[in-house]
């Protein structure tokens, strides 16, 4: 049996038996990725709130029913796992909502589930949504974890229902370290972000852009400006260039006039449109050269931006 975790942060599909039983990577961690230890950061207190679990195992092929409180329990222990508290909550906490879809049974060769108890695999596969509300902050910070187990099933019925609870339990224990590494970034001050936007994991690096976004931390630009020129990860580059554009400070537009081409027209795109918030000498020059560009696309994609341009000077104090 072994479990595995990815987190999200688009909503993905959750197919019943194709999903359930799809393969995990065996690979050990990059250990050269791991990010090293330094001295420990202040934490906000996270106390969960309304906490809910969903069951899309179709009803007719469910070899054993679990009842709503023999899910809610391994997710509430994940949670608590991963540092979140479960009092009462006071004004300056930031309280977390939970929900959980989950599909579990037992699937022959063919990856269908079986009604009845029989011999093949017994698998859970949880997807779980975050949603922290910060004081003070308009919108809740979201994010969507999922988890799996399996193991082999030899057909005994009397170890149908200890089997499937350990999946459910250990789908979910799965996920705790990425929770908590989520929630240690959100927790952590902007003077302690900028800093992680070049650690070794891109995940790290992508919670700390996120974040610095959302707490419009413009000290962070010269590093998001930095790391945006050697960025690998081309997801990750896209997601800086908006973090840029949400800051609007226009010291960024020299990272974003050196790393725009032309043969890449989703990078291209984003980039010109961030230039045409954040304005200025630079970001005109630019847009001068780009305009007489051989593809009409392009020069019409240059055209757009000025008119943004024009309409984002005049309401400029």
């Amino acid at each position: 049996m072994r479990a595995c975790a990815t987190a999200r942060w688009a909503r993905p599909a959750f197919g019943v038996v194709a999903l359930l039983l799809a393969a995990c990577s065996d690979a050990p961690p990059d250990a050269a990725a791991q990010p090293a230890v330094e001295a420990p950061q202040p934490r906000a207190t996270i106390v969960l709130g309304r906490l809910r679990v969903v069951d899309e195992t179709p009803a007719e092929r469910r070899p054993w029913a679990a009842t709503p409180e023999q899910l809610e329990a391994p997710l509430r222990a994940a949670l608590t796992a991963a540092g979140v508290q479960t009092n009462a909550p006071t004004p300056t906490d930031w309280l977390l909502t939970a929900k959980a879809r989950v599909v579990y049974g037992l699937a022959g060769p063919d990856g269908e589930l079986r009604a009845r108890p029989e011999p093949g695999t017994a698998a859970a596969r949880w997807q779980v949504e975050l949603a922290v509300r910060v004081p003070n902050e308009p919108a809740p910070i979201e994010s969507v974890f999922e988890g799996r187990g399996q193991a082999p099933f030899d057909g005994a019925a009397e170890a149908l229902a200890p089997t499937l609870t350990r999946l459910l339990a250990q789908g979910l224990a799965g996920l705790t370290p990425d929770v908590a590494a989520r929630l240690d970034v959100l927790t952590l001050p902007a003077t302690a972000l900028v800093p992680m936007v070049d650690d070794a994991s891109a995940d790290r690096r992508r919670l700390a852009v996120d974040r610095l976004a959302t707490l419009r931390a413009r000290t962070a630009v010269p590093a998001l400006g930095a790391r945006l020129r050697t960025e690998p990860d081309r997801t990750l580059k896209l997601r800086i260039v908006g973090a840029l554009a949400e800051l609007g400070d226009p010291r960024a537009v020299d990272a974003l006039v050196a790393v725009a081409d032309p043969k890449d027209r989703e990078m291209l795109v984003a980039i010109v449109d961030t230039l045409a918030l954040l304005g200025g000498p630079s970001a005109t020059a630019f847009l001068d050269v780009l305009a007489e560009h051989d593809a009409p696309e392009v020069r019409a994609l240059v055209a757009q931006a000025r008119e943004r341009m024009k309409t984002n000077e005049r309401r400029r104090p």
